[in-house]
């Protein structure tokens, strides 16, 4: 049996997870049909409608998730992954077409930026360059992860209704639904 999985970060470093392949497999087992399983969590990449930021929160919870809350490199890294190979066949042009709600917002104190779900301080970010900027004096509070800017973070109106829901379900924390 295989107990050392390893996973390439940026930079050429790896890290080791000792995980036992047949515990990974029950834990894969245990995410609902078209959900992608990464270390305990299972993720919906909705790809095929676009809402505003409480429509997507809405979407996941009526599928027993959440927005995704990304905590580390390594998650980053995944997420991005994925959703480049999802909108591999894009132009440039169409990017802003494939761009991700996430789990954060600084609208209770601007500046602030929280995961809505337990209004915890983000200890991990990956900002576009300049972001997040409020452009143009507008109200951007919302986080997505950005399709122009190669899946980095960036700022958005909340109301905005051209970004996709991207779902987690914790199974460390969650009771999962069949």
């Amino acid at each position: 049996m295989i107990f050392q999985q390893y996973i390439l970060l940026a930079g050429g470093q790896e890290d080791s997870r000792e995980q036992p392949v047949s515990k990974r497999a029950a834990c894969q087992d245990q995410c609902p049909d078209g959900w992608t399983y990464f270390r305990g969590s299972c993720y919906l990449f909705v790809d095929n409608m676009s809402l505003d930021w409480t429509e997507a929160i809405h979407h996941c919870s009526i599928h027993h998730g959440q927005l995704a809350t990304i905590e580390t490199k390594a998650e980053d890294l995944f997420i991005q992954d994925m959703a480049k190979r999802l909108f591999r066949n894009f132009s440039d042009r169409m990017k802003t077409f494939s761009s991700f709600w996430l789990g954060a917002s600084d609208s209770t104190v601007e500046g602030l930026w929280t995961w809505y779900t337990d209004d915890s301080d983000l200890m991990y970010t990956n900002w576009s360059p300049g972001q997040p900027d409020s452009h143009l004096g507008v109200d951007e509070d919302c986080l997505v992860l950005f399709g122009p800017h190669n899946y980095t973070w960036d700022d958005a109106s909340c109301t905005m209704r051209k970004h996709h829901p991207l779902c987690e379900i914790d199974l460390t924390q969650e009771e999962i639904f069949g």
